[in-house]
């Protein structure tokens, strides 16, 4: 004779706590997916807009008394990528060499790459000095341009045409290919 395993029928109460359970994962899922469509910042909205001109100090890797300073959103009569960085920000730390690579190219290619940091200037100098990157660093103590382009979070780029015209933006962090395209594009 074979045994049979009886069947246990879930009592009204677990399922009830079963089906409270389940709604409350489902809740807390949506939830976090709520915050994290929120924790993307928004684009600046400026795409096809001209920038009014913001006066920035280049930031030497050595304090040095004469101060250059470049005029940021003016016509350059060629295409600029203007990125937002800052060596507090892991992701624009990672993206720090292939920004490099970028600005490297620039003259050769025709284009022009500026990158703007509000962070203090020895932090900005220790990480470029540490990681041997030399692209240009505008330094946005006051936060003008950051308020000028509307930059709520970094890394945050734009891509300007020869006329100021800002023609691409880009939220986070982008591979080279993309940014460079844009740039070619912006011509």
């Amino acid at each position: 004779m074979s045994a049979v395993a009886p069947t246990h029928e879930p009592s009204p109460r677990s399922r009830r706590a079963t089906a409270i359970a389940t709604v409350t994962v489902a809740l807390a899922l949506a939830l976090v997916a709520v915050g994290l469509r929120r924790t993307t910042p928004p684009a600046s909205g400026l795409e096809g807009e001209r920038i009014a001109p913001v006066s920035l100090a280049v930031l030497t890797m050595r304090p040095h008394p004469d101060v250059q300073r470049v005029a940021l959103g003016a016509p350059t009569g060629k295409p600029t990528l203007v990125h937002f960085w800052g060596p507090s920000c892991a992701p624009c730390v990672e993206e720090a060499p292939a920004i490099d690579a970028l600005a490297a190219e620039a003259d050769g290619a025709g284009f022009e790459v500026l990158t703007i940091s509000a962070e203090d200037a020895p932090d900005i100098r220790e990480l470029m000095l540490g990681k041997g990157l030399q692209f240009r660093v505008l330094h946005d103590a006051a936060g003008a341009a950051h308020t000028a382009f509307r930059v709520a979070a970094i890394p945050h780029s734009f891509v300007l045409d020869a006329q100021g015209v800002v023609r691409r933006e880009f939220v986070g962090p982008q591979p080279t290919a993309t940014l460079r395209e844009a740039l070619l594009a912006a011509r």
